[in-house]
């Protein structure tokens, strides 16, 4: 895991959950397809969103927002979502995972990133879970390997389009130094 949750959620403000922060971070790495040099960036902004001056706190942001750039731009598919733990009830962790869904949307959205027909499957996907009925949801084992595959199919298509955003990134970068040549 990232960080240990408890800590992270005791350093956010009431009423923002930690799958809504990470959902946030995500979005905006994956939109801006910033690297391990624009994290410092990302975490001051998100200081400033929280409202926060705190040294400890930027410190505690930087770590998340390091560790999660890492995971997503792994070899090794590293990338893991923060959203309640085995331990909760599957419905708890279905609505965290829809919110996460919903807070990584919005980050992503915020920077109109051109994707593919595969990206915009993607996007439709997470479109979809953050829409998920979560009170619907019994307690069962059916239910938690739905869950499973889903958070799974999540992970992946948060990778789809980092990886996207960075191909589109260094396009650019391509035919910007093809201009200037």
């Amino acid at each position: 895991m990232i960080a240990d949750q408890d800590v992270i959620r005791a350093l956010l403000p009431p009423g923002l959950s930690v799958a809504r922060f990470h959902g946030t971070v995500a979005g905006l790495l994956c939109a801006e397809g910033a690297g391990e040099a624009n994290s410092g960036v990302l975490a001051r902004g998100l200081r400033e969103l929280l409202g926060s001056s705190d040294g400890d706190l930027d410190e505690a942001l930087l770590d998340v927002v390091a560790a999660t750039s890492a995971g997503l731009d792994s070899f090794e598919l590293e990338f893991e979502l923060m959203v309640p733990d085995d331990e909760s009830p599957v419905t708890e962790r279905l609505a965290g995972l829809a919110e996460w869904c919903a807070a990584f949307l919005d980050a992503f959205r915020s920077a109109d990133a051109i994707l593919d027909e595969e990206g915009e499957e993607a996007l439709a996907d997470l479109d979809a879970i953050a829409e998920l009925d979560t009170e619907a949801a019994e307690e069962d084992d059916e239910v938690e390997l739905d869950f499973v595959a889903v958070a799974e199919h999540v992970r992946i298509a948060v990778l789809l389009l980092r990886a996207s955003t960075q191909f589109e990134t260094d396009e650019e970068d391509v035919e910007d130094d093809d201009e200037a040549g």
